[in-house]
Protein backbone atom coordinates (compact mmCIF):
# COMPACT_ATOMS: atom_id res chain seq x y z
CA UNK A 1 0.00 0.00 0.00
CA UNK A 2 1.24 3.68 -1.21
CA UNK A 3 0.80 6.14 1.95
CA UNK A 4 2.40 8.80 -0.50
CA UNK A 5 3.74 10.04 -3.10
CA UNK A 6 5.86 13.54 -3.33
CA UNK A 7 7.39 14.89 -6.65
CA UNK A 8 8.72 17.82 -6.81
CA UNK A 9 10.59 19.61 -9.79
CA UNK A 10 12.49 22.94 -9.25
CA UNK A 11 13.14 24.63 -12.40
CA UNK A 12 15.17 27.04 -10.40
CA UNK A 13 17.76 24.87 -9.64
CA UNK A 14 17.38 22.26 -12.13
CA UNK A 15 16.43 19.15 -10.06
CA UNK A 16 13.56 16.65 -9.42
CA UNK A 17 13.21 14.42 -6.52
CA UNK A 18 10.59 11.65 -5.98
CA UNK A 19 9.49 10.31 -3.00
CA UNK A 20 7.09 7.59 -2.22
CA UNK A 21 6.11 5.29 1.01
CA UNK A 22 4.58 1.97 1.25
CA UNK A 23 3.62 0.09 4.39
CA UNK A 24 3.39 -3.82 4.02
CA UNK A 25 2.29 -6.62 6.49
CA UNK A 26 5.94 -7.12 7.48
CA UNK A 27 7.48 -3.19 7.29
CA UNK A 28 5.59 -0.06 8.79
CA UNK A 29 7.32 2.19 6.25
CA UNK A 30 9.52 1.52 3.26
CA UNK A 31 11.24 5.41 1.36
CA UNK A 32 12.58 5.12 -1.43
CA UNK A 33 13.83 8.99 -2.46
CA UNK A 34 15.57 9.45 -5.92
CA UNK A 35 17.01 12.98 -6.71
CA UNK A 36 18.24 14.16 -9.95
CA UNK A 37 20.19 17.15 -11.13
CA UNK A 38 21.36 15.76 -13.84
CA UNK A 39 25.09 15.22 -14.33
CA UNK A 40 26.37 16.80 -11.48
CA UNK A 41 24.55 14.50 -8.92
CA UNK A 42 21.96 11.72 -8.85
CA UNK A 43 21.25 10.20 -5.72
CA UNK A 44 19.04 7.14 -4.82
CA UNK A 45 18.22 6.51 -0.79
CA UNK A 46 15.50 4.24 0.76
CA UNK A 47 15.19 3.12 3.96
CA UNK A 48 13.01 -0.34 5.09
CA UNK A 49 11.86 0.00 8.50
CA UNK A 50 10.48 -3.37 9.70
CA UNK A 51 7.63 -3.20 12.15
CA UNK A 52 7.97 -3.38 15.76
CA UNK A 53 7.18 -6.64 16.69
CA UNK A 54 10.31 -8.23 14.07
CA UNK A 55 13.74 -7.87 16.02
CA UNK A 56 15.15 -6.94 12.66
CA UNK A 57 17.49 -4.22 11.73
CA UNK A 58 16.66 -1.54 9.23
CA UNK A 59 17.30 -1.78 5.52
CA UNK A 60 19.66 1.18 4.00
CA UNK A 61 20.58 1.95 0.15
CA UNK A 62 22.69 4.23 -0.70
CA UNK A 63 23.46 4.49 -4.37
CA UNK A 64 25.24 7.98 -5.21
CA UNK A 65 26.57 9.34 -8.72
CA UNK A 66 28.44 12.90 -8.64
CA UNK A 67 29.53 14.44 -12.10
CA UNK A 68 28.30 11.55 -13.85
CA UNK A 69 31.33 9.45 -13.12
CA UNK A 70 31.88 9.10 -9.62
CA UNK A 71 30.35 6.49 -7.92
CA UNK A 72 29.59 5.98 -4.33
CA UNK A 73 27.17 3.01 -3.08
CA UNK A 74 26.54 2.07 0.51
CA UNK A 75 24.07 -0.87 1.30
CA UNK A 76 23.11 -1.99 4.79
CA UNK A 77 21.37 -3.47 7.24
CA UNK A 78 21.20 -0.70 10.13
CA UNK A 79 20.56 -2.33 13.77
CA UNK A 80 18.89 -0.47 15.97
CA UNK A 81 21.07 -0.95 19.12
CA UNK A 82 24.31 -0.15 19.07
CA UNK A 83 26.86 -3.38 18.85
CA UNK A 84 27.74 -3.30 22.30
CA UNK A 85 24.36 -3.39 23.57
CA UNK A 86 23.59 -6.88 24.34
CA UNK A 87 20.53 -7.43 22.85
CA UNK A 88 22.66 -6.48 19.59
CA UNK A 89 22.34 -10.15 17.33
CA UNK A 90 25.16 -10.44 15.13
CA UNK A 91 24.76 -14.00 13.67
CA UNK A 92 21.86 -11.95 11.68
CA UNK A 93 24.62 -10.85 9.85
CA UNK A 94 26.26 -14.03 8.59
CA UNK A 95 24.23 -14.14 5.45
CA UNK A 96 25.28 -10.28 4.37
CA UNK A 97 28.94 -11.03 5.60
CA UNK A 98 29.01 -13.79 2.70
CA UNK A 99 27.54 -11.50 0.16
CA UNK A 100 30.70 -8.62 1.77
CA UNK A 101 33.00 -11.07 1.13
CA UNK A 102 32.25 -12.06 -2.62
CA UNK A 103 32.60 -8.37 -3.77
CA UNK A 104 35.91 -7.27 -2.62
CA UNK A 105 34.92 -3.46 -4.42
CA UNK A 106 32.11 -3.50 -1.90
CA UNK A 107 34.67 -3.63 1.24
CA UNK A 108 35.66 -0.12 1.75
CA UNK A 109 35.72 1.76 4.84
CA UNK A 110 33.59 4.61 5.63
CA UNK A 111 34.77 7.61 6.96
CA UNK A 112 34.23 8.65 10.24
CA UNK A 113 34.01 12.13 9.56
CA UNK A 114 30.47 11.75 9.15
CA UNK A 115 29.14 8.84 11.06
CA UNK A 116 30.19 6.22 13.71
CA UNK A 117 30.35 3.48 12.12
CA UNK A 118 30.49 1.14 15.04
CA UNK A 119 27.31 2.61 16.42
CA UNK A 120 25.36 2.95 12.84
CA UNK A 121 26.28 0.31 10.60
CA UNK A 122 27.26 -3.31 10.67
CA UNK A 123 29.89 -5.42 10.02
CA UNK A 124 28.51 -6.44 6.94
CA UNK A 125 27.85 -3.36 5.15
CA UNK A 126 28.60 -2.89 1.85
CA UNK A 127 30.83 0.15 0.69
CA UNK A 128 32.22 1.37 -2.58
CA UNK A 129 33.79 3.94 -3.95
CA UNK A 130 34.14 4.25 -7.97
CA UNK A 131 35.74 6.36 -10.83
CA UNK A 132 33.66 4.90 -13.33
CA UNK A 133 30.06 3.10 -14.28
CA UNK A 134 31.61 -0.47 -14.98
CA UNK A 135 31.56 -1.51 -11.75
CA UNK A 136 27.54 -0.87 -10.90
CA UNK A 137 26.80 -3.82 -13.37
CA UNK A 138 29.72 -6.22 -12.35
CA UNK A 139 29.23 -5.29 -8.63
CA UNK A 140 26.57 -3.10 -7.38
CA UNK A 141 23.80 -4.10 -9.13
CA UNK A 142 24.18 -7.94 -8.47
CA UNK A 143 25.30 -7.61 -4.70
CA UNK A 144 22.05 -5.19 -3.75
CA UNK A 145 20.36 -7.76 -5.37
CA UNK A 146 21.72 -10.69 -3.10
CA UNK A 147 21.56 -8.10 -0.17
CA UNK A 148 18.05 -7.27 -1.05
CA UNK A 149 16.85 -11.41 -1.30
CA UNK A 150 19.00 -12.11 2.13
CA UNK A 151 17.64 -9.75 3.78
CA UNK A 152 13.75 -10.35 2.76
CA UNK A 153 14.50 -13.66 3.69
CA UNK A 154 15.70 -12.62 7.31
CA UNK A 155 12.50 -10.90 7.86
CA UNK A 156 10.19 -13.65 6.40
CA UNK A 157 12.25 -15.82 9.14
CA UNK A 158 12.43 -13.52 12.53
CA UNK A 159 9.40 -14.91 14.23
CA UNK A 160 7.24 -11.67 15.74
CA UNK A 161 7.11 -10.71 19.21
CA UNK A 162 4.82 -9.16 21.78
CA UNK A 163 4.94 -5.59 21.84
CA UNK A 164 7.19 -3.87 24.70
CA UNK A 165 7.95 -0.52 25.55
CA UNK A 166 11.55 -1.31 23.99
CA UNK A 167 10.17 -1.63 20.34
CA UNK A 168 7.97 1.63 20.92
CA UNK A 169 11.56 2.88 21.96
CA UNK A 170 13.87 1.16 18.78
CA UNK A 171 10.85 2.34 16.44
CA UNK A 172 11.78 5.98 18.04
CA UNK A 173 15.42 5.65 17.38
CA UNK A 174 14.84 4.00 13.68
CA UNK A 175 12.29 5.82 12.30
Amino acid sequence: MCSSDLFNWNVKQLFVYVTAEYETDDFRKIRMTYFDAGKKVQVYNSLWYPRQDLDAPVLGIDLLCFGGAKLLAVIDCQPLQPKGDATFRPSACTSFEKIRAAYPSLQGKMSSRFYDEDTFFSDAMLYGRYEDAAPVATDVLPALKEYMSAYLAMIGRTERSEGSEEDDANAERGA
